[in-house]
């Protein structure tokens, strides 16, 4: 994001952050294809005193994990889902599919 700044409300140098793609949900058996918002994958770059530091991707949906789950569901009442399955498949590798299944439920449901 080199020469990135705010400039009339714009931050130059970010691309678009959502795309509109076709999505398809399963409820009770039943799938419906509709378009969605989705969050777009990009480079963040990292500067102190305007010297950059470090670039890294801005992963959206890969935030969440069981460090910080319940916070964000506690904080956030009304939310109907969540994304965990990035996490969850990186938890399930060391603890085993069903362990690390059983403490994502217990992170919700609490």
């Amino acid at each position: 994001m080199a020469g990135g700044g705010l400039h009339g409300g714009k931050v130059e140098g970010v691309g678009r952050v959502t795309q509109r793609r076709p999505v398809t949900r399963y409820d009770a058996g039943q799938a419906v294809t509709r378009p969605d918002t989705l969050a777009v994958e990009e480079p963040l770059e990292i500067r102190v005193d305007g010297t950059a530091v470090s670039v890294t991707m801005r992963t959206p949906g890969h935030d969440l994990d069981l460090d910080n789950l319940q916070y964000f569901v506690k904080s956030i009442p009304w939310l109907d889902e969540v994304s965990i399955g990035h996490a969850l498949i990186c938890d399930a590798l060391y603890l085993g599919f069903e362990n690390a299944v059983q403490l994502y439920k217990r992170q919700l449901a609490s």
